[in-house]
This record gives C-alpha cells, sequence and structure tokens, in this order.
C-alpha cells in the first residue's frame, strides 16, 4: 500500500467514524428544543427511505426512458417551490434578521439613487453581507429595467431558479462521479430534501453561495474523473470557490479539501504542483479579490472597516449553551467596546475564560451537545425561519413551522432523511478503503472541515445547508457501493 493512499484511507476513516458518532450522539443524546426524538422510530424510518432510495434508483436504471427522470424531479422540484412561494412566503421588509436588513438597504439604494446611512452601522459592523447586497442591488435594478414591481416576489422566483440550477449540478457532479446508472439519484434526492423547496423564500448567502458550491464541486469530479481538460476544470472550480467564499467563507473549506486531495492522489508531479498552483492563486487570490470589490463596491460608502466584528465574536457565542446565536453575547460584551481590536481582546478574554470553565470533560459535553443540536435538524434552519413575518397565515404551517401542531411529521420524517444520508457517508467511504478507491477523497474531507468549523463557530444547522451538494454525493457514493457490495454477495 503507497503511503500516500494511506493517508487517504485516514481521511476515509475520519469521516466515517465522525458521521456514525454523529448519528449516535443525535439518536441518543437528543439537543433539538423543538422536536422529540424518539430513536426507535427514527431508524426505523431511516432504514424504509433507504430501501425507497434504493428502490428508485432500481426502477430508473430499468426504466427504457430513464434520462425523463431528471426533467420529472425537476417539474417535482419547481412545483414544490410553487407551493412555497404562494403559501409559506415571509415578509423581507421586516428586520428581524440579517436577510431583512440587506434586503431593504438594496430596495432603498435603487429606489432612491443612495445609500440609507440608517444601514450604515449594520455593513459597518457585518462587511460579510456587502457581496450579497450589491447582488441584490444588481438584481433589483434588473428588475426596474423589465417592469418589475413586486421585488419580494421576483426575488423569490430568482432564488428558487438559483436552487433548480444547483440541484441540476448535483445531478450532473452524481453522474460524473457514480455513473449514468445513477442518473437521476441527484435530482431525486434534491426533491426529498425539503430545503431545495422551503428555502425558495429565504434568500440569502445559504442558496446564493450553494449554486457556486455546487458548480465547483462539479468542475472538480470532471478534472478528478479525467472530463475534459484537468487544468480548465480546476481553475473553472478555483474561480467559483472564490466567488462563493465572498459570499460565505466556509465555502473555502472546498479549496483547503482538494489541496490536500492534490497531494495525495494527483499521481504526476507536474500535474500536481500546476494543480496546487491553480487551486491556491485562483480560490484565494480570488477570494480576496472578490471580497475587496465587494466592501469597496460603488453601492456603499467608503468607510473604515476597523470597526467591524471580529470573527472571535462568533467562536465566543459558539463556547454559550448549545453554541447558537445569544443575544447577550453580541449586546453585553462584543457591542460594549468601540472598535474591533477592543472587541477581539474581549472576545478572546471572553473565549479562555469560558474554556477553562468548562475543563477538559466540560468541553466535551458541550462539543457533543454542540453536534447533536446542529446535526438533529433536517429542514437546516428553514422552519425557524418560516415562521417570521407570515405572508399568508393558513393550515399548511402547522406541519412545516416549529410552532405547527403537526411539525412533528415533517421533522422525524427531514431528520431520518439525514441520518440515513450520514449512515450512507460513513458506509461509502469505508467501502472506498476496502475496495482501494482514493476518488471520493476531496468530498469526505470538505465534509470533514465543515463539521469542524460548526464545532468551533456559532452553531446552526442553516451553517451546512450550502454543503448539501457534498452530502448528496457521497450519499449516493454510498449507495452505489451498497448495490455493488449486494452483487457482489
Amino acid at each position: 500500500m503507497k503511503k500516500l493512499d494511506f493517508l487517504s484511507y485516514i481521511c476515509y476513516g475520519l469521516a466515517g467514524f465522525m458521521y456514525l458518532f454523529i448519528v449516535y450522539n443525535t439518536l441518543t443524546n437528543p439537543q433539538n428544543p423543538d422536536l422529540v426524538i424518539k430513536a426507535g422510530p427514527v431508524i426505523v424510518l431511516m432504514g424504509v427511505l433507504v430501501l425507497l432510495v434504493m428502490a428508485g434508483i432500481y426502477i430508473i436504471n430499468h426504466f427504457r426512458y430513464r434520462k425523463t427522470f431528471p426533467v420529472l424531479f425537476t417539474f417535482i422540484l419547481i412545483f414544490l417551490q410553487a407551493v412555497t412561494i404562494h403559501y409559506l412566503s415571509v415578509k423581507y421588509h421586516v428586520e428581524t434578521w440579517d436577510m431583512g436588513v440587506v434586503y431593504n438597504a438594496a430596495e432603498y439604494y435603487v429606489t432612491n439613487g443612495s445609500f440609507d446611512m440608517g444601514k450604515y452601522d449594520y455593513f459597518l459592523w457585518f462587511p460579510n453581507n456587502s457581496p450579497l447586497y450589491n447582488l441584490f442591488v444588481l438584481l433589483f435594478r434588473l428588475f426596474a429595467v423589465f417592469g418589475i414591481t413586486n421585488t419580494q416576489l421576483a426575488l423569490n422566483i430568482f432564488n428558487a431558479g438559483l436552487l433548480v440550477v444547483s440541484a441540476w449540478f448535483i445531478e450532473k457532479t452524481v453522474q460524473v462521479f457514480a455513473g449514468e446508472q445513477f442518473t437521476g439519484a441527484g435530482l431525486m434526492f434534491c426533491v426529498a430534501l425539503c430545503p431545495f423547496s422551503l428555502y425558495a423564500v429565504l434568500a440569502y448567502t445559504d442558496t446564493f453561495s450553494m449554486v457556486f458550491l455546487s458548480s465547483a464541486l462539479y468542475f472538480y469530479i470532471c478534472a478528478v474523473k479525467n472530463k475534459g481538460n484537468i487544468y480548465v476544470n480546476l481553475a473553472l472550480f478555483s474561480l467559483l470557490c472564490g466567488f462563493g467564499a465572498s459570499l460565505k467563507v466556509s465555502v473555502l473549506i472546498l479549496a483547503i479539501a482538494a489541496v490536500i486531495d492534490i497531494v495525495l492522489n494527483f499521481k504526476d508531479l507536474k500535474t500536481t504542483v500546476v494543480s496546487l498552483v491553480l487551486v491556491l492563486a485562483i480560490s484565494f487570490g480570488g477570494f480576496a479579490g472578490f471580497k475587496y470589490a465587494h466592501e469597496h463596491s460603488p453601492f456603499l460608502p467608503e468607510y473604515d472597516y476597523d470597526y467591524t466584528i471580529p470573527y472571535t465574536h462568533w467562536v465566543m457565542m459558539g463556547l454559550n449553551g448549545l453554541g447558537g446565536y445569544n443575544d447577550d453575547d453580541y449586546q453585553l460584551i462584543t457591542l460594549q467596546y468601540p472598535d474591533k481590536q477592543a472587541r477581539q481582546r474581549a472576545n478572546i478574554a471572553e473565549i479562555s475564560r469560558r474554556v477553562e470553565e468548562k475543563g477538559f470533560d466540560g468541553m466535551v459535553d458541550h462539543l457533543k451537545n454542540k453536534l447533536s443540536f446542529i446535526y438533529s435538524e433536517g429542514t437546516f434552519g428553514a422552519c425557524y425561519k418560516l415562521d417570521r413575518a407570515v405572508v399568508r397565515p393558513n393550515g399548511l404551517h402547522e406541519y412545516i413551522i416549529y410552532l405547527g401542531s403537526r411539525f412533528s411529521l415533517l421533522g422525524n420524517y427531514s431528520l431520518a432523511l439525514f441520518m440515513m444520508m450520514l449512515v450512507l457517508i460513513a458506509f461509502a467511504v469505508f467501502m472506498g478503503i476496502k475496495n482501494k478507491d482514493t476518488s471520493a477523497v476531496m468530498p469526505a474531507m470538505s465534509l470533514i472541515g465543515v463539521t469542524i468549523f460548526l464545532l468551533i463557530w456559532e452553531a446552526r444547522s442553516r451553517y451546512i445547508l450550502n454543503f448539501l451538494p457534498l452530502f448528496i454525493l457521497m450519499a449516493v457514493f454510498g449507495i452505489k457501493q451498497l448495490f455493488y457490495h449486494n452483487k457482489r454477495q
């Protein structure tokens, strides 16, 4: 066994054991405050769902016109999105969340031709949302050119379109990676995972960055599978990573995972060196360039970014309770200091105090609870957001939002589906070790990376939404290994 192959298998093993532990921890140590999780029924439902998925793939693969299934699944997804837009829309104008602030600031700029200084402090403190604001301004100007006055409806439709494009990139990636016999599997998962429909009315960095992540993943898999010119594919992958990371910095995890994969699995020295230079220069250089351009766009005033909220603020919040957002941490600690440097010092001091106070055993329990809190929410935060400023209250909300009397149906279904996917991912990587297949190191490392990021950062299930393309790809890889294992048996 080659040394570098051995390192690839270590990456697989880490991913496999990590997700098996997450499933076990989620079912035995539930930390979802809004859903009663019963391990037995969820496990049974996981088994039923994996059988349904396998049956669906088998039927598609043995149907004469199997290439029509991606189109069918696309129409089903668009129908679900249309239902969401009509019945579950929320009022973007309400500024109780970041999406509302960014939306209003952009709409004000397009309507009045100037920046609303009342929003100045927000973008001063949170320049990470400047890219989304700039994109909203450009979109709203485009809407105005076509005489579209219902900006919110148009934005919802555009956002739904981004999710459909992401789903199609997932489908094409699955076909390149797993083979044509898994045609339709990617879109089947997109239809089954409710965020691809429910997030149609939640236009934020999660959905806007997903399209860049899913397309970047496609070009990287094309490079690994030798479909097209490897350097062109890697350049496109890196460029998409850089722009996606300017919207949501976690997208850079893909570039880091790609660097590891290139070192471990690209055999030719020249190809390895050129590939590394391309990925490092374009992805990280592109991220820095796009970030600078967004923060100094003509749609925003020039101001001193020394007053931003430091990244340590989110690390500090991640050490409080279950690691979710804490307004006291924001108002009573971070904002008590006048500039970034002072806030940084205060955050670091509080981080040190919390770690010391918890001790080793306390930190282990905290991280276990935090993992359970993040991964026990199969709607990825959609149902938290959909109960804010509802446009059209109706009976469907009883099934969709956490306060709904029948939400447990959707909650348990979504949880079982996601847990089933994690088990499939674990099976995929363990079978990859057995079969000496290192082609999935990059997506496996990306999933390890996002989990580590969530352990350090503020905990929200929404923060893994844009990584769903990777979860789906690896889940289909697990299904493929399951089919082949059964065939060999």
